[in-house]
């Protein structure tokens, strides 16, 4: 009775702190405007010369427009690749607000710390500074260009159906109280510039999403540690796979036939049906290691999956040709149409199975 009392009540403090985790990410998720002069910290920071000329509410929403000019050198399982890209980023504040200590609040990337776009620095890092294009139909407007070598974690489970997930990082470097990062909702995210893309890959689409990030930074005045926004723009990016699928298989699926062809021979051959057998195997597992070295991967994938089934059932095959070698194939399952239609559809439904998992 204790046990369960005990068990019930560690459930309900797990399902009170997951509804409290649920509750501050939604309310972090909306976007409640106020204005800066009635905000309890930084109308303490910032202090307007003239106030009632004043009408700017926080947080900021910086709209980001991200256009993928080219991805070089994007291989699988290469880890560095050379992205080309234009970003602009809109807000419908002013650019400059005066303060009454006589400086100015720039809403201006190179003038004011809001954010910074991750990424290493390395010797193929070429960019231009933030240039102010103007305000357009009450939207002001920066643009930047961005070439430089970056960094992917590939994850190779579902190859070679796998769709890789490849990131841009936005940072806020202001609180999310005064600074959001999101989307432009009028410009949507652009690659149709993309020329030199690696053969056999294709861009599916580019999303965005809006996650935050809680310092190491306590603020006494907000009364907790400071929370960035953080903007993520992710190209999907998938394989052609019709033809990677011939080229990856079609070893297995050859040694598959030969294995079934000798089903059909004569027992009278048996040294020509166990010859058949084993070249089978020895092709199975041929096509097995070209395919490991392609990817070189240590974790399953789905091409593994395939190949561990190609060798499974020419393993059962050469079985059954040795079993009826010895014993005969008196009953109807052992004969070879019914052996053969047997492992055929051990075969499609195994397949089919597990490229539906895919």
């Amino acid at each position: 009775m204790f046990l369960r009392q005990l068990l019930g009540l560690f459930l309900l403090l797990m399902m009170v702190s997951c509804v409290e985790q649920d509750y501050q990410e939604s309310e972090l998720s909306k976007i409640q405007t106020k204005s800066i002069k009635e905000h309890p910290y930084w109308s303490r920071v910032y202090s307007f010369r003239d106030p009632d000329l004043v009408q700017l509410d926080i947080p900021v929403e910086l709209s980001f427009e991200f256009v993928l000019e080219d991805l070089l050198s994007f291989e699988t399982n290469k880890p560095n690749y050379i992205i080309k890209s234009s970003l602009y980023a809109y807000h419908n504040k002013e650019v400059a607000y005066e303060l009454n200590d006589g400086d100015t609040l720039y809403l201006m990337p190179e003038r004011k710390n809001l954010f910074r776009v991750v990424h290493p620095e390395n010797s193929y890092l070429k960019q231009t500074p933030w240039n102010y294009d103007g305000t357009f139909e009450g939207e002001a407007q920066f643009s930047k260009y961005l070439e430089t070598e970056m960094y992917h974690n590939w994850d190779m489970t579902r190859y070679p159906f796998d769709v890789q997930k490849v990131t841009l990082r936005i940072e806020s470097l202001q609180d999310s109280s005064l600074v959001r990062i999101r989307d432009s909702k009028v410009f949507p995210p652009n690659f149709s510039g993309v020329r030199n893309l690696r053969r056999g890959f294709v861009i599916d689409t580019i999303l965005f999403n809006e996650t935050f990030e809680e310092t190491t930074i306590y603020d006494e005045d907000l009364g907790r540690a400071e929370v960035r926004s953080i903007g993520e723009f992710h190209m999907m990016i998938s394989r052609k796979n019709s033809w990677l699928f011939l080229k990856l298989f079609s070893g297995g699926l050859i040694a598959m036939f030969i294995s079934w062809l000798s089903f059909f021979i004569t027992k009278d051959e048996f040294e020509s049906r166990i010859e058949l057998s084993i070249g089978s195997i020895i092709a199975v597992v041929g096509n097995k290691y070209f395919v490991d070295s392609a990817i070189s991967s240590e974790i399953l994938t789905v091409a593994d999956v395939m190949n561990n089934l190609f060798i499974l059932l020419v393993v059962i095959n050469t079985f059954y040709i040795v079993y009826v070698q010895r014993n005969g194939d008196d009953k109807w399952w052992l004969k070879p149409v019914s052996m053969f239609v047997i492992t055929l559809m051990v075969f499609v439904l195994a397949t089919t199975a597990t490229l539906l998992v895919a």
